[in-house]
């Protein structure tokens, strides 16, 4: 923490806001979320609405909740370090991964349903130009293999891929 104030130097940007005495140890994290699903909590150190608290406690044993932005922003290792090594923030992460993979296949599957929208993706010929049993293959079955077989994260892209090739080609049409 940057400071002209010489009591001030060398200490913790968390001793400095109130939040106990260094060193700080991560101890946990939780979701905290109104029923409007607004976050609930708030971080101790700025004072933002947090909807993931970050548990930590002080050298003194005082326990606060901040925000994973403010610990990075403080910059201490050691904590950046063990909330993104816990198995909290792992499952977290792996959770919201799946959600957005699922929100992905499923406006997929939305776009698909559209009118005409099959028929346009049978008419164009496979991107890699792949034959099976002496016939070509189509649009519709690079999608749908794709549909079947992607992740979270190439589940986003083909749902990309789609609305780009729907968009561009029913301009054409």
């Amino acid at each position: 923490m940057k400071t002209d104030k010489r009591e001030l130097v060398g200490k913790h940007a968390f001793e400095v806001a109130g939040l106990g005495k260094a060193p700080f140890k991560f101890i946990g994290v939780n979701e905290n979320r109104l029923k409007s699903g607004q976050p609930g909590g708030t971080c101790g150190y700025c004072w933002n609405g947090i909807l993931y608290e970050y548990r930590i406690v002080s050298y003194d044993g005082k326990v606060s909740s901040v925000g994973c932005n403010c610990i990075e922003k403080v910059g201490d290792k050691g904590l950046i370090k063990a909330y993104k090594q816990s198995p909290e923030y792992r499952k977290m992460v792996r959770d919201s991964t799946k959600r957005r993979g699922q929100r992905a296949k499923e406006e997929i599957e939305s776009l698909l349903g559209g009118a005409g929208v099959k028929e346009m993706l049978v008419s164009f010929p496979h991107p890699y130009g792949i034959e099976r049993d002496g016939a070509k293959l189509t649009m519709m079955d690079y999608v749908n293999f794709s549909l079947h077989s992607c992740g979270p994260s190439g589940m986003c892209k083909l749902k990309s891929f789609v609305k780009r090739f729907i968009v561009k080609h029913s301009q054409t049409a």
